[in-house]
This record gives C-alpha cells, structure tokens and sequence, in this order.
C-alpha cells in the first residue's frame, strides 16, 4: 500500500511538474513578439543615359590663319574685316551677299510665319468651339459635339498645311553650301590670298571630325 501510495504521489508530481512546463513555455510564446524580417528594397531601376545627338560637321571660312563661320552670317563678318583694308574687293562681293542676305531673310519670314498662321489655327479652333451644355436633347448635343469636331479638324488642317507650307519655304529659299561656294570662287578669282570653306575641322578643339576634313 505504502508503495503504490508513493507511486501515485511520484506520477502525480511528474504531471504537475509537465504541467507547469507546458504552461511556462505557452507564456513566454505569448508574450515574446514573432519577428518577421521585411522584405528586401525592390531594386533601383535601370535608367540608360539618352544617346547623345550626331553633331553636325562644323563650317568655316578659313583666310590664313583666320576663320569664319562658314554660313552668310560669316561672310559677311569676313567682309566687315576687310572693308577699311580692301575696299575694291569688299565692293564686288558685298553684292552677293547682300542677295544671300536676302534670301535668308525671306525663308526665316517664310517658317516664322507658317508656324505662326499654324499656332494660331490651333488656339482658333479650341476658341471657337461651341458650348454644349446648354443642349436641350441628346439629338442636339450629338449635333453640336460634331460641330466642334469639325471645326478642329478644319483648324487642325489649316495649321497643318501652313506649317508644312513655310517649312518647305524656308528650304527652297534659303541659300545652301553651293551658294557659299559660289562666292568663294569669286572671291578667289579676284584675290591672290585664297578663301577656303572649309567642313569638318573644328578649330577651337584644333581636331578633326571623324578624323577627316574637306576644304573647298
């Protein structure tokens, strides 16, 4: 009896001790926070530079060791230069590029005015839309929103075509490298110190465009 009383006692203190194990752990389960790592920063993106734009070959009207842009402008900038020290040479080329002058002028009046009549047309059209919200039918607000279509697309083709129209104006017009060269010819016929157009030799940076330049 004594042992089978000790037994119990022994199992039933075994329990009790399991018990407060159990209990204990199931606490401290609940009362130290889960932490849960957060997840990684999403990688930065990939942002490629823009290519850098072709550079168009440089110019110049080259007397010596003097140079000039190789436009009209230039001209006549070299002009300018030897108007108190050769006037009889500055008095038969200034004509030509009076011309080129001209003709330079009228194409920039040309694209500024077809990008102007083009600007405007489109401010017109948006201007002169209709008010719809004083429809009084479905019919009649159909009606007045296809009005409004219309009178966009009629602006939006007058600005259109002006646009086109001073762009191709502003080619046709304005002098080109032949028309430089022309002058240059002149002027070498006239003078013994040659004048030469010179492309693809930039003489600030003293190098050469892709390795090559062309004189003239």
């Amino acid at each position: 009896m004594r042992r089978s009383r000790g037994r119990r006692i022994g199992v039933t203190l075994v329990a009790a001790l399991l018990c407060g194990l159990v209990g204990a752990r199931s606490a401290v389960a609940q009362d130290v926070p889960i932490w849960i790592p957060p997840p990684p920063d999403p990688p930065p993106p990939v942002v490629f530079p823009p290519p850098d734009p072709t550079p168009s070959p440089p110019r110049h009207l080259v007397l010596e060791n003097q140079y000039f842009d190789g436009s009209v402008e230039g001209l006549r900038a070299y002009l300018e230069s030897i108007k108190s020290t050769n006037a009889p040479l500055y008095s038969q080329l200034s004509p030509d590029v009076t011309q080129l002058e001209s003709r330079l002028a009228t194409a920039r009046g040309l694209l500024v005015g077809g990008l102007a009549v083009s600007f405007l047309s489109f401010i017109g059209g948006f201007v002169a839309r209709q008010d719809c919200s004083g429809a009084t039918s479905p019919a009649a607000l159909g009606a007045c929103g296809q009005d409004n279509m219309d009178v966009l697309m009629v602006a939006g083709a007058l600005g259109l075509m002006a646009m086109i129209g001073g762009t191709a104006a502003y080619w046709s017009m304005a002098p080109r490298g032949q028309d430089l060269l022309q002058v240059v010819n002149k002027h070498n016929r006239i003078s013994p110190r040659p004048l030469r157009l010179q492309i693809g030799y930039d003489p600030a940076q003293r190098q050469a465009l892709a390795g090559a330049t062309l004189s003239f």
